[in-house]
C-alpha cells in the first residue's frame, strides 16, 4: 500500500516539477541543495501542503504539493 502511495505521489509531482528545476524555497524558507530540502520537508506532518519555490529556466515558479508518509528511506 505504501509503495503504491509513493508511486502515485511521485507521478503527481513529476507533472509539476521538471527535470532541470531547482528547489530554492520550501514554504518560503530558502534551501540550498537536496539535503536542506529533505530536512525541511521531514519536519512536516504527512498530508501537509507545501509550497515549493522553484527556479525554472532562470524564472521563479511556485508549486503546491502534499507530503506523504514513508516507512523507509529511499536510497
Amino acid at each position: 500500500a505504501h509503495g503504491r502511495l509513493i508511486a502515485q505521489a511521485a507521478q503527481y509531482i513529476s507533472r509539476l516539477v521538471e527535470v532541470d528545476d531547482r528547489v530554492a524555497r520550501v514554504n518560503g524558507t530558502a534551501v540550498n541543495g537536496p539535503d536542506s530540502v529533505v530536512e525541511a520537508v521531514r519536519k512536516l506532518k504527512p498530508g501537509t501542503m507545501v509550497t515549493l519555490g522553484l527556479v525554472r529556466d532562470g524564472k521563479p515558479v511556485s508549486v503546491k504539493v502534499a507530503t506523504v508518509a514513508v516507512c523507509h528511506q529511499v536510497p
